[in-house]
């Protein structure tokens, strides 16, 4: 019974926090959107959602900086990446943390840097 309330809160934080954050590189280079929390196959949590290449050229690197936020103070940071995306191409966005010692219910882009060499 413990578990499935424990499934259940997690399920209902993961659709409070939800929802259609978009963000772009200042060269609009690169987009992000749909972030959002979501569970692992193993029961832990990771920020999840979708990148794209929007621009006309590839690019080398993306690197994607998060705050993890707990009623508005960080409590921990975590990174997503991806290498030599065409363009127009999309990629999984991933950024594992421990989920395990820090709950957070909110998160903050706080640096998309893009590489093309």
């Amino acid at each position: 019974m413990k578990m499935m309330k424990t499934a259940l809160k997690a399920t209902l934080i993961t659709a409070l926090i939800t929802g259609p954050v978009l963000a772009a590189d200042a060269n609009k280079k690169v987009e992000l959107s749909d972030l959002h929390f979501a569970t692992t196959g193993n029961g832990l949590q990771q920020l999840e959602g979708t990148g794209t290449n929007v621009s006309d050229k590839p690019v080398k690197s993306v690197f994607v900086k998060f705050n993890l936020l707990q009623n508005g103070a960080v409590v921990g940071n975590t990174i997503a990446m991806a290498e030599n995306l065409e363009p127009g191409q999309q990629w999984k966005l991933q950024a594992p943390f421990n989920s395990l010692s820090i709950k957070p219910d909110s998160f903050k882009v706080t640096e998309l840097t893009v590489y093309n060499n």
